[in-house]
């Protein structure tokens, strides 16, 4: 046994607790145990909170369960998960091209993202916040929230109180995909003021934001809410319809030209709407009321397999965990940026619709490619776009909350992207379906869209 745990075979020491006769590798090296890292005035100092989504995800901290089937590491985690506390998986350090230092721990909370959802909202609340003290108590300056500790702590409102600076990531997270979007119709020479976008999840934090930054370049736009409540959902998007409004008319007073065809052309030609000083609650009163009386170039909806289908591009934000984005839903041709993780769109999509490009949002090239030292899916130097905004902060020294709750400020979103370009940030290359774009399926689509194909004809 003292052999197995030097060497950090998880599987050699737990494999007696399932029904598996696999036999574990021996070659796992154990990581010791580290030390607070040491202050270095110099060095901004981070710690971001990660989970595995699933069980395969166990597999990325642990090598030697591979091993071990899926249903293998459920029943183990049932046993041992209330047992083991929040643990540091591994230290990174980012140089930046301006000569900007920050070093910084992974923490890892063992629980999958249905595990937090599905046990009580204090006990998920209370692990995640015993993982933020560690990296408080650790010398954290700013700590990072990913996935689902976010979700379950409200956006970062219920841990505020903690001694130390958070951020959900979520401003980084808007502005990329946007810009992602932008890159993909470029790419195939869609304009945005003449496509019709549809944003699922439009009541949530990154949704709501990436709805209220896309009105200012589509054609139109879907806001697509949670269908398990509608008038919730309703009530919430038609406040997010007022907002566009009101944002777009304030552009417009500044000097903002809007393309033609575009939500901002439209709204100009609206003799009754609001003066773009007017209240919230005047547009939304107006809005409601445009909304009945004639077709406007921003819809609400809950319904996908209403809206998708007259979508040339579709964004998806959601906090489910189900593929519910399937294959019959999606129009010929569309861009599909799902942003969701565990991801929202239905493996059938990459395997029956080839006339279709889905692209995995928020996937962020690092500077100097460091090692994080562990494994999440990506190549070396790749990081999630939430991860990226907490490196930025600590690279700036930068400690204090940012993008908490679900009205992210569009002051953060402009600072957090000039940060990042400033310190040489970058989109990654295209991913689908959690690995780099195939060339062949991105041609085919590419001859899809320029009616070379045979399926298009």
């Amino acid at each position: 046994m003292a052999g197995q745990l030097e060497r950090g075979n998880t599987a050699a020491i737990l494999n007696h607790l399932t029904s598996s006769k696999a036999v574990p590798s021996p070659r796992i090296k154990a990581r010791p145990i580290r030390q607070p890292l040491s202050e270095d005035p110099e060095e901004g100092r981070w710690a971001f909170i990660a989970h595995p989504l699933d069980m395969e995800n166990y597999r990325d901290f642990d090598r030697s369960l591979l091993s071990l089937e899926d249903d293998d590491i459920q029943e183990l985690t049932s046993r041992w998960n209330d047992l083991v506390e929040p643990f540091l998986v591994s230290e990174a350090r980012i140089e930046t091209p301006v000569g900007a230092r920050a070093r910084g721990e992974f923490i890892i909370v063992p629980r999958t993202a249905e595990e937090l959802i599905e046990m009580p909202g204090e006990k998920s609340l209370q692990e995640v916040r015993q993982a933020l003290n560690m990296a408080r108590d650790r010398g954290a300056r700013i700590v990072g929230l990913g996935a689902y500790t976010s979700v379950v702590s409200r956006g970062g409102l219920h841990l505020r109180k903690e001694g130390v600076p958070i951020t959900t990531g979520n401003s980084f997270t808007v502005g990329s995909a946007i810009k992602a979007v932008e890159k993909a119709a470029a790419s195939i020479d869609l304009p945005l003021n003449q496509a019709q976008i549809s944003v699922v999840g439009a009541t949530g934090a990154i949704g709501g934001a990436s709805a209220f930054l896309l009105a200012e370049r589509a054609g139109g736009l879907n806001l697509i809410g949670n269908p398990r409540h509608p008038d919730k959902a309703y009530r919430r998007l038609l406040k997010t319809c007022a907002r566009i409004y009101r944002h777009l008319l304030k552009k417009a007073e500044e000097g903002e030209r809007f393309g033609p065809g575009s939500i901002g052309s439209w709204l100009l030609q609206q003799k009754n709407a609001p003066a773009p000083g007017e209240s919230l609650a005047r547009f939304l009163k107006w809005t409601e009321e445009i909304q009945q009386e004639q077709e406007t170039p921003v819809k609400i909806s809950s319904s996908c397999p209403d809206s998708l289908p007259e979508s040339d591009i579709t964004v998806i934000a959601t906090s489910s965990l189900a593929e519910f984005i399937t294959a019959d839903m999606l129009k010929a041709g569309a861009i599909v940026l799902d942003l969701s993780r565990p991801p929202n769109v239905s493996r059938s999509v990459e395997n029956n619709r080839p006339d279709v490009l889905v692209i995995d949002g928020g996937v962020i090239k690092a500077p100097g490619e460091p090692d994080w030292g562990w494994n999440f899916g990506f190549e070396r130097g790749l990081a999630y776009a939430c991860m990226t905004e907490t490196f930025i902060l600590a690279l700036e020294k930068n400690y204090r909350n940012m993008s908490l709750g679900t009205d992210l400020n569009l002051k953060d979103m402009n600072y957090i992207q000039e940060m990042g370009e400033k310190h040489g940030f970058e989109l990654a290359g295209f991913r689908s379906f959690d690995r780099p774009l195939d060339l062949n399926k991105w041609e085919r689509f590419v001859d899809f869209r320029c009616k070379k194909d045979p399926l298009y004809r």
